[in-house]
């Protein structure tokens, strides 16, 4: 089993692998987060009107200014294309998000987004919001997962790429040193807006039910609940979506289990 040309199409739950589980210094080729598939790709013959906006972008670290740029230029899977990825790892934290409907153009209003500026520039300044848990972000979130099953289909260049669905949810528990609690039902995703946990992990079994029909080829890894414990002390912060480092490593342990090596130190003779 040779080490595979890994990209990541998600979140941080999946990138932490590498920072968690592998060695120094390890990484996947490429990752490019805080999107939705619903504001991943546009309808046929649509043109993003918001690319101009890149170049009003502040300077922002690699991963944030990588990440809002493709939001904005609708080109992630020609970025993940260019690389010719033997697996493609995909999950679905980063749909904890409202979107931002700027006259038909969808964006993912990441903290990233927020952070950078742009929602208050003319262009997006009269963007509606459409709540995450709605009934119209679902639909759209559908109809951008068979855009992305029929761009998919029409890349060469990942004909012969695999993908992993990595099937994660929100921690029902926290450990803080030696202690384990339970978490609360209502969470703050960003500042002053609050969900419920449960209804989000409703959500993404719905996500992953459907993303599953529209690609059977998917191989699924969903690591043990009895890990999905979030750790007080990750490198990122408490959250509900910042697990103990075994649940890391029981990812890469799947991966492994499928034939996927996410570093050199996994490949086997």
């Amino acid at each position: 089993m040779t080490t595979s040309r890994v990209a990541v199409l998600g979140s941080c739950v999946t990138r932490d692998v590498w920072n968690h589980a592998g060695p120094p210094d390890s990484h996947p080729m490429l990752f490019i987060g805080r999107t939705s598939l619903a504001s991943l790709t546009l309808p046929d013959e649509a043109a993003s009107q918001l690319a101009p906006l890149i170049s009003r972008l502040p300077d922002l670290p690699g991963f944030a200014a990588r990440s809002i740029r493709a939001e904005l230029a609708k080109d992630a899977l020609d970025q993940i294309a260019a690389i010719r990825p033997s697996v493609l790892v995909i999950d679905f934290i980063d749909e904890r998000f409202d979107l931002l409907d700027a006259q038909g153009v969808l964006l993912n209003e990441s903290l990233e987004l927020i952070e950078s500026g742009l929602p208050a520039t003319v262009a997006l300044a009269a963007a509606r919001r459409v709540a995450r848990l709605s009934q119209q972000a679902w639909q759209l979130w559908e109809r951008g997962l068979l855009r992305l099953r029929q761009a998919w289909d029409q890349q060469p260049a990942l004909a012969g790429c695999r993908i992993l669905l990595h099937a994660s949810y929100w921690a029902e528990d926290i450990v803080t040193g030696d202690r384990r609690e339970r978490l609360p039902d209502t969470c703050e995703i960003l500042l002053g807006r609050l969900t419920s946990r449960a209804a989000h992990n409703a959500l993404l079994r719905r996500y992953h039910e459907c993303f599953q029909q529209v690609f059977p080829e998917a191989t699924v890894i969903t690591p043990p609940a009895a890990l999905r414990v979030a750790d007080a002390a990750h490198r990122w912060g408490p959250a509900p979506f910042h697990f103990i480092d075994p649940y890391y490593h029981a990812f890469a342990s799947a991966a492994a289990a499928a034939g996927v090596a996410l570093w050199d130190q996994q490949v086997t003779a």
